[in-house]
């Protein structure tokens, strides 16, 4: 039998999907959503890699419940498009500003190269139109590890800029530099 080897997405994801297209937790969470990568509306594309580079920068390892701790899984019943928001009182990255008004009737195909054949392995390639809505999991919902972790990032009480993250992913130092401005005191990322 031979499986689908490439996906669709839309070109204003594929900055904030570049590099991060085949991480475990981007695979669970579209299996989790029961949507194909170009279901999720490009701002939600960037909190779910901005979470991600701040979870790295705290040495969480970041999966769907943690994820879902944060934020809620929406879809809008028209159109089957999907996206993420932040949970009441549990945010902790800021709205993602830019606007992709243009985005829905464009569309790029990603293939699977002989290089990476493994790509979109277990990557849901068709628009569904059956999402599975996921709403917050409470900390009951949380093994005892993600619940620790989420409570490391939840109790810092802040709220970092989304943009800023995602501009300086690719500059780990001024990175280490803007989550220490959050401090007072010298700051480092190891635990």
């Amino acid at each position: 039998m031979n499986l689908p080897s490439a996906s669709f997405m839309k070109p204003s994801s594929l900055s904030l999907v570049s590099g991060y297209l085949c991480t475990p937790l981007k695979k669970k969470v579209l299996n989790t959503m029961n949507i194909s990568p170009a279901q999720l509306h490009p701002n939600s594309w960037a909190f779910l890699r901005a979470f991600h580079i701040l979870c790295d920068q705290f040495g969480i390892l970041p999966n769907p419940n943690m994820l879902f701790f944060f934020f809620e899984f929406k879809t809008c019943k028209r159109t089957s498009w999907a996206s993420l928001s932040s949970v009441k009182d549990r945010a902790i990255l800021t709205l993602f500003q830019s606007s992709y008004k243009s985005f829905k009737g464009k569309f790029v195909k990603v293939l699977q190269s002989d290089q990476n054949p493994s790509l979109l392995e277990r990557v849901p390639l068709y628009w569904s139109s059956h999402p599975h809505t996921q709403t917050a999991c409470s900390p009951d919902d949380l093994a005892t590890n993600e619940l620790n972790d989420c409570e490391k990032l939840d109790g810092l009480g802040l709220v970092f800029d989304t943009s800023i993250l995602l501009n300086l992913k690719s500059r780990p130092n001024d990175l280490q530099v803007y989550i220490g401005t959050y401090f007072r005191r010298p700051f480092a990322l190891c635990y």
